[in-house]
């Protein structure tokens, strides 16, 4: 994941620009009472579509209409730029700004919306109703000009659908409503006024009539004209203004042919100076009277517009525009074909240059460039582009920048490499190829040049470009190297700004390819240094970012909060814009996932940042958060999830670079690993490693290799050491002490794969020294059950038992099978009965209740004494003999909510009919030592078995319990168990030539059981053979009282026989 910054630039295009969101003000017109009622009649309707030819009068009829109404309304002037969403968004800011200047301001539509355009768009007209206390009209003029091929009918569409009640949106088109509104009509949210509608009637063109000529218009004539123009206003404002001398004669050429015909009348009958300021100024479009006064060189040029705007003569006055002015674009086009015949083709040239100058100057930057490029001037047109090019920038229009740079002929941009500069700024944060090839043709010119500005300029280009997609690592390691080169070339930097630019991209190249570079330290200082200045807060931020996650990759966690914190607190001051608060959500997420462990914590930070991404329209952040989530995933044992979201990641992400790829398929090789597909996660593990060594991203491929050591050790393959090998190079080269310590566990976990016990002790002892201060982070994966095991082993041998246990409930390892019995694991429930009943919880014994409250206890003693898998109707019988059968279920069924509530749930487990206690959550001293009992001895550990059995058999089991038959039984079976275990353990210490551990075994067994008989002679036995007679004879003395004790009788002639042998040897 990669983080790219804008441009150090804070300009905005000149208010000037506020001309596009200004309210035409209308000069003499008639109310159209007809369409008034008609627009009102739709009062109800979210929509009004306005659709009619140029000049049928549709501009003219809103500012008539919505004139001294009782709402607010902002009028939008459309044009072709708003074809492009961030040039829409941007003016539609500046309207919001203007009308409710007290709104929160929107976040700029910058390139990392792009995805989420349609988010943005509802985000966007939510926010714009939202500014107003009463809901406004707003007014889409001259719609068509945005064209209909790109986004800009759902943003409209998006604007109707955000409109609140009271709210509407009027559009004056001269086309008919697109499909993306059919819905809209279907469902009568939407109401067109069509053409016929807009047409004048013989009644309106007779009161315009009135209004505007200079005598009254004889009935016959003025049927005449209004059959010609068919009720087109501006057709018959024309043949008004030019007397209504002479008709057409083609009525089939209306009205392209009556515009001709009236303007050329008109024109002819004009007094020459309004002529030729009509003519200079026709360049212009939209002016100011200083502009056109400036162009035409005419001092007169405010009283002309006045007066051409008062005579409704294709002129529209913007006072919010500084008093500005513009001609109607049909009008504008027949001046400018007039001027070129007038003033012929090399002066219409210049006339146009002369125009883009006062453009210009009046702050139209854009509009200057449209002019010079339409008369080919490519001088003055890069140069205007190039200086518009950082506002464009700042203003997230990466799009429109790259296609006026894209407008600039080869032989131009060969002569300028900064053309190429900015055409690869504009298409950088796309991903866009051409964007590095761009900055790297520039640099070399520049280089050769000796610009220094340039060349470092382009070189951060090129870096970023290959950071921004992390798809060829060797590249990006070549542009490192030319850097040095850089460097001597031009040993001091132009000034900080390109110093700050500079340095933050090799900050996050070095990051990201070599994150033990030496100087690293001290080049994330000197950009702290540099970007303390509001205009480079992306540039901060960014610096911010990779440095949180260098120290993730160190291991230091309290200093990786620290600029957490930090970039929080930057994203805040500057009003949480998305793109930052993003920034903060990612690294915290990394931090809190690898430094942590906190799974839920992880997926639910993850989520909030995919929701934020989703809601804003960011969404450049979704492939990192989505690995971030999968990991935390897989690592809480939540594999259907982690699937989803892979899929997710997969599916739905644009585009994944290497390194995205590599991070997914190193997920899918650990989802493959906890199926327990090994082949497959080999396989999936070594297919992420190549595709993230054509990242070149070390520190990835450092997790990766960690996940093929525990997998090849599984599979017995020798490799596994040499995959851990390459882990510790990487913590070595980082200074990580957390890493170091688990590349000890993993040699631990695969000695004890390969039996080598000893070195796996010695592994463990290696990896557990420090582990108390920094075993709890996770920025390695352990399969749970490999790091149960050496939990276990650590605490079986006393190996930081502590820290063990600590890792064992952080991470909620299960125990592993072969050590169910020991009891140092950190068990929930801890059960002991040999001595009497005692419960424990989480180390805590809980006391058992009076009699009344004594049920639960009861069945838990009872699914202890029968074992594992007991049937509900043997546990029924035994514990409510005199109940029937339903009311015996029917009292279990109680018990047995109520031992769940007091051992927990998940402790309790039926299963067809079955009960039992989970042996990965309870400890059972009975359940110990019969694992114990069924399993072999091994004559030189026949000792420490007998030790296990006394540490277990610690009393009667379940001592001073009321002694019913099921009870009894279990205790008696148990102990001829036990005894018979200590017989034979006995042996094999005789064997072995142990007296004393012999006489213990024996010793024991008799503690057990004092009237077996059996043992008394088999204990006698042996004492006899290792030649301890006088022991032997004092055991027959005991076992004399014992039998009359408990059986009233004396000893069998056998054991007699012995004692006697005993005494005479």
């Amino acid at each position: 994941m990669t983080v790219l910054a804008n441009a150090p630039a804070v300009s905005v295009l000149a208010s000037r620009s506020v001309a596009k969101v200004s309210r035409p003000r209308v000069g003499r017109s008639i109310a159209r009472e007809r369409l008034f009622r008609l627009l009102d009649g739709w009062a109800d309707r979210s929509l009004v579509w306005l659709a009619g030819p140029a000049g049928s009068g549709k501009t003219t009829l809103l500012g008539t209409y919505l004139e001294g109404g009782r709402t607010p309304v902002l009028w939008y002037q459309v044009d072709l730029r708003d074809a492009d969403p961030a040039t829409f968004f941007h003016f539609m800011s500046l309207a919001v700004a203007r009308a409710a200047p007290s709104a929160a301001p929107m976040p700029s539509f910058t390139p990392e919306y792009a995805v989420g355009l349609q988010t943005y768009s509802r985000n966007f007209f939510e926010w714009l109703w939202a500014a107003f206390a009463v809901p406004p009209t707003l007014v889409f003029d001259n719609y068509q000009e945005a064209g209909d091929a790109g986004p800009f009918p759902e943003l409209v569409r998006d604007a109707v659908l955000a409109a609140p009640s009271g709210g509407r949106v009027i559009v004056a088109s001269r086309t008919a409503p697109q499909p993306p509104f059919a819905r809209l009509r279907a469902e009568r949210r939407m109401a067109v006024l069509a053409w016929d509608d807009l047409r004048l009637t013989l009644q309106e063109a007779g009161r315009m009539a009135d209004l505007l000529g200079d005598a009254p218009l004889p009935a016959e004539r003025l049927a005449e004209w209004h059959r010609v123009t068919h009720g087109w206003a501006a057709g018959w404002a024309l043949a008004l203004e030019s007397g209504l001398e002479r008709v057409p004669t083609d009525a089939e050429a209306v009205p392209e042919a009556v515009f001709d015909f009236f303007a050329a009348e008109v024109l002819a009958s004009m007094d020459p100076e309004t002529e030729l300021f009509l003519l200079r100024t026709a360049p212009l479009g939209t002016m100011t009277a200083a502009a056109a006064e400036r162009l035409s060189r005419n001092p007169a040029a405010a009283e002309i517009l006045g007066r051409l705007t008062r005579q409704n003569f294709f002129t529209v006055h913007k006072p919010d525009f500084g008093g500005g002015y513009e001609y109607h674009p049909l009008f504008r086009a027949f001046l400018l074909a007039r001027a070129e015949k007038r003033l012929g083709a090399e002066a219409m040239r210049q006339l146009r240059r002369e125009a883009a100058d006062c453009l210009a100057t009046e702050g139209m930057a854009e509009s200057a460039v449209a002019l010079l490029r339409e008369i080919q001037d490519w001088p003055s047109y890069s140069t205007h582009v190039m200086a518009l090019a950082p506002d464009l920038l700042f203003q997230g229009r990466h799009r429109v920048l790259g296609e006026l740079v894209g407008a600039i002929p080869a032989e131009r941009r060969a002569a300028d490499p900064w053309i190429d500069y900015w055409s690869g700024m504009a298409g950088l944060p796309f991903g866009d190829p051409q964007a590095r090839a761009n900055f790297a043709a520039a640099h070399d010119r520049f280089v050769a040049a000796g610009d220094a500005a340039g060349a470092y300029l382009t070189w951060s280009g090129v870096i970023d470009t290959l950071v921004l997609v992390m798809d060829d690592g060797a590249t990006l390691a070549g542009w490192l190297a030319a850097f040095d080169r850089l460097r001597r070339t031009f040993p001091a930097f132009p000034d900080p700004a390109v110093e700050c630019r500079v340095l933050t991209s090799l900050l996050s190249a070095q990051v990201m390819t070599n994150p033990w570079f030496p100087d690293i330290d001290d080049l994330a200082a000197r950009i702290e240094h540099l970007a303390r200045a509001p205009e480079a807060a992306p540039l901060r931020s960014t610096m911010l970012f990779y440095h949180t996650y260098l120290h993730i990759l160190r291991g230091q966690k309290e200093a990786a909060q620290a600029t957490i914190g930090e970039l929080d607190r930057l994203a805040q001051s500057l009003g949480d814009p998305p793109f930052l608060r993003l920034l903060a959500t990612i690294v915290s997420t990394v931090s809190v996932n690898l430094l942590d462990g906190d799974w839920d914590g992880t997926v639910a930070l993850a989520d909030k940042g995919l929701a934020l991404g989703a809601a804003s329209g960011v969404r450049i952040f979704d492939a990192a958060l989505l690995g971030q989530k999968g990991w935390a995933l897989l690592n809480g044992g939540r594999i259907a999830e982690a699937r989803a979201t892979l899929d997710a990641m997969s599916r739905d992400v644009p585009r994944l670079s290497a390194w995205d790829m590599g991070f997914v398929q190193y997920l899918r090789g650990i989802e493959r690993y906890l199926a327990g597909d090994l082949v497959g996660s080999r396989e999936a593990t070594r297919f992420a490693l190549r595709l993230l060594k054509q990242a070149e991203s070390p520190p990835s491929s450092a997790v990766a290799h960690f996940v093929l050591a525990q997998v090849q050790a599984d599979l017995g393959d020798a490799e596994a050491f040499q995959h851990s090998a390459v882990v510790r190079t990487f913590g070595d080269h980082m200074g990580n002490r957390v890493t170091r310590l688990h590349c000890d566990l993993l040699e631990s976990y695969i000695a004890l794969v390969a039996n080598d016990e000893a070195a796996a002790l010695a592994g463990l002892r290696r990896g557990m020294a420090h582990a108390a201060s920094q075993f709890e982070q996770f920025h390695m994966f352990w399969k749970p059950t490999n790091l149960a095991r050496l939990c276990a082993l650590a605490i079986e041998h006393g190996i930081e038992p502590d820290t063990a246990r600590a890792a064992i409930r952080r991470r909620k390892l299960p125990v592993p099978p072969s050590h169910r019995g020991l009891e140092a694991w950190p068990w929930p429930v801890r059960i002991r009965t040999f001595g009497g009943l005692r419960v424990f919880l989480d180390g805590d014994m809980i006391t058992q209740p009076r009699k009344t409250a004594q049920r639960p206890f009861d069945l838990l003693k009872a699914i202890v004494a029968f074992g594992s898998g007991v049937r509900e109707e043997v546990l029924a019988e035994a514990l409510w003999p005199e109940s029937d059968g339903d009311a015996a279920h029917q009292a279990l069924a109680t018990t047995l909510h109520r031992l769940r509530r007091l051992v927990g749930s998940e402790v309790v487990l039926l299963a067809d009919r079955k009960l039992s206690l989970d042996p990965d959550r309870c400890w059972i001293d009975v359940q110990a030592l019969r694992h114990l009992l069924d399993g072999p001895i091994a004559i030189d550990l026949a000792a420490e078995h007998v030790a296990a059995i006394a540490g277990l058999y610690a009393g009667e089991f379940l001592a001073n319990e009321a002694e019913t038959p099921w009870l009894l039984d279990a205790r008696d079976r148990l102990r001829r168990k036990v005894v018979r275990r200590l017989d034979e353990a006995a042996r094999l210490l005789l064997s072995a030539g142990r007296p004393e551990d012999v006489e213990a075994a024996y010793e024991l067994a008799l503690e057990i059981d004092p009237a077996n008989e059996t043992i008394y002679h088999a204990a006698m036995d042996a004492l006899v053979r290792l030649g301890r007679r006088v022991e032997a004879a004092a055991l027959f003395v005991r076992c004399e009282a014992a039998m009359r004790r408990y059986h009233d009788g004396e000893p069998s002639p056998a054991i007699r026989r012995l004692a006697v042998a005993a005494k005479e040897g």
